[in-house]
């Protein structure tokens, strides 16, 4: 086997299939749509940079929705999906992978507790940004009502004063706020019990493949620009070079 990267191998595929399936299924999909598909998922998640890439990919992104009566110009459930599938496209795979790199790939735990863990340990939304509603007073600051401001989520799963091992993976921290990851109980992502559902059947997966193969935990590398991981390296035991 020789070391295996879990990450593209596998998990990033397995994601994009079973998120596709979930959100498009039965839907009449020609190869001209399909393709226009993809253009719009990298256009929503960041992969076009150049002005002409961008209007290519509105221009797709317009025409596929036009193939299902939609439009751009207007909310609609069909745009909402395609939201969904790029934004979200990437939190499964690194739920599970933070679970990976959390126990050094023994994955040993209940798979709820691993994927909990995973998102306050790296929540997939760090911050939000909302306005006062009234007048605040912030240690010796007071904030008017109006003001913007910027609620940093990945740094209060860091309290001290909360969890018992706050910069580490630990299935001992508190995880009744895992809802918060998501941007807020009430009015977070939408796309978050779909992302928990994929990232449980994942875990639950690839426990039964690294128990049955012998797999240990190699390397891992981290991408800053997006901060997510990129690869991801697994071995069976004695063939981690």
């Amino acid at each position: 086997m020789g070391r295996f990267d879990v990450m593209n191998g596998w998990l990033r595929p397995a994601v994009s299939r079973l998120l596709f399936a979930s959100l498009f299924d039965g839907m009449d999909w020609t190869p001209g749509v399909y393709a226009g598909a993809y253009q719009v998922v990298n256009l929503l998640d960041g992969k076009f940079h150049g002005t002409s890439e961008i209007e290519a990919g509105i221009e797709s992104l317009s025409q596929a929705l036009e193939a299902f009566g939609a439009s751009l110009s207007e909310p609609n459930p069909l745009l909402a999906r395609f939201v969904i599938f790029a934004t979200g496209h990437e939190t499964p795979a690194n739920m599970v992978a933070n679970a990976v790199v959390g126990t050094d790939c023994t994955l040993s735990g209940n798979v709820s507790h691993l994927l909990l863990e995973g998102l306050r340990y790296d929540p997939p939304i760090q911050c939000l940004i909302r306005r006062t509603t009234e007048e605040a007073v912030f240690g010796e600051e007071v904030i008017p009502p109006g003001r913007p401001v910027r609620i940093h989520l990945g740094l209060a799963s860091r309290d001290g004063a909360r969890y018992c091992n706050p910069t580490g993976f630990d299935l001992g921290n508190d995880r009744s706020s895992a809802g918060l990851y998501f941007g807020a109980p009430q009015a977070g992502c939408p796309g978050r019990h779909t992302a928990l559902d994929l990232a449980s059947v994942l875990l639950t997966t690839l426990q039964r493949y690294i128990e049955g193969h012998h797999c240990v935990y190699v390397d891992w590398q981290f991408n800053d620009d997006v901060r997510a991981i990129d690869h991801l390296y697994i071995a069976r035991r004695g063939q981690a070079t």
